[in-house]
């Protein structure tokens, strides 16, 4: 099974299984913009962020991806069901958004949030550079370190 990283700001014991934290994500995202397009253009097939654990596929992602930075977690999903997204088009939807601010009921300005969110839930790579996240129901924790 292929290992991921998961980043933190507090040191948890090797056996430690991660599982989401609905309530503590949506109090820290929940009023984001981009947060809730994604959400509300989230095919239900997908996991939603709050009931997610967030992986990356290599150390120098966990940073750039919003993990914590104080300590480095190998960790290895407990189920078959790893989803991947570029972390990009969040990044590039959060921008589209702020720059159309006003507009954002316009039908042109609507038809690209649900471009850039579908773009990220269907797995497509961004142009360039890629960061590819991670999102599995839990994980379990195999080698902490500090980061």
């Amino acid at each position: 099974m292929r290992i991921f990283y998961h980043g933190s700001d507090i040191k948890l014991p090797t056996g430690f299984i991660l599982k989401p934290r609905a309530a503590e994500y949506e109090s820290n995202w929940g009023k984001q913009l981009w947060y809730k397009a994604l959400e509300h253009y989230r095919p239900e097939s997908f996991l939603a962020h709050r009931d997610s654990i967030f992986m990356v596929g290599s150390e120098e992602d966990v940073d750039f991806a919003g993990g914590g930075t104080e300590w480095l977690f190998s960790v290895i999903p407990t189920t078959k069901r790893v989803e991947r997204h570029d972390i990009n088009w969040v990044t590039k939807l959060s921008g589209y958004i702020d720059d159309n601010i006003n507009n954002l009921h316009d039908s042109e300005v609507a038809d690209k949030i649900l471009e850039l969110s579908s773009y990220y839930w269907w797995g497509m790579p961004f142009d360039g550079e890629n960061v590819w996240e991670y999102l599995t129901p839990a994980a379990v924790i195999i080698e902490v370190e500090k980061y």
